[in-house]
């Protein structure tokens, strides 16, 4: 499978916003909160202007459809660093290795483009399957923030994971 790094367009808005009204999906990430359609139209509209994040569709070359989204977010270009963030929506395309080579991509264009010396992440530490595709990219573990985050009705702890440009 082939996958690309693509902008993000009008056409994207309804997937999105089928995306982050999934508890499923958000789960991996943060509480769930659904989204009204006036809430996801203002918060499409702002991506294009902010000036500290870049974020990509994520596409199946061969299907040409849109099966994610991942972004370089709170670009720092004095330190030169960022957090990386990924979601692979369509569900069809969990451990089929499209993340990973999204997260590649993504790092290739941070370093390569955007100058970053340092891509760093958070991830919940019983996602098993979205650690070890940080790890096999490279990926070290640097911290664990305990019970941090409110998930599901219990405290989750986050492992912080980063990666330079050696």
């Amino acid at each position: 499978m082939k996958i690309k790094l693509r902008s993000i367009t009008e056409n994207d808005s309804p997937k999105l916003f089928k995306w982050v009204n999934d508890p499923e999906l958000i789960g991996f990430t943060n509480y769930f909160k659904p989204v009204s359609e006036v809430e996801h139209k203002n918060w499409f509209n702002s991506i294009f202007e902010k000036k500290d994040q870049v974020l990509f569709g994520i596409e199946d070359e061969e299907k040409e459809l849109l099966i994610g989204t991942c972004g370089l977010f709170q670009l720092d270009f004095i330190s030169r660093k960022a957090e990386l963030r990924i979601k692979l929506g369509d569900k069809n395309y969990w451990g089929s290795g499209a993340g990973t080579e999204a997260v590649k991509l993504l790092i290739k264009y941070g370093f390569e483009n955007l100058n970053m010396n340092r891509i760093w992440l958070k991830v919940m530490e019983d996602n098993q399957r979205a650690s070890k595709s940080y790890e096999k990219v490279g990926f070290i573990i640097e911290g664990k923030l305990i019970k941090d985050m409110f998930v599901n009705n219990e405290y989750k702890n986050i492992i912080l994971m980063g990666l330079l440009n050696e």
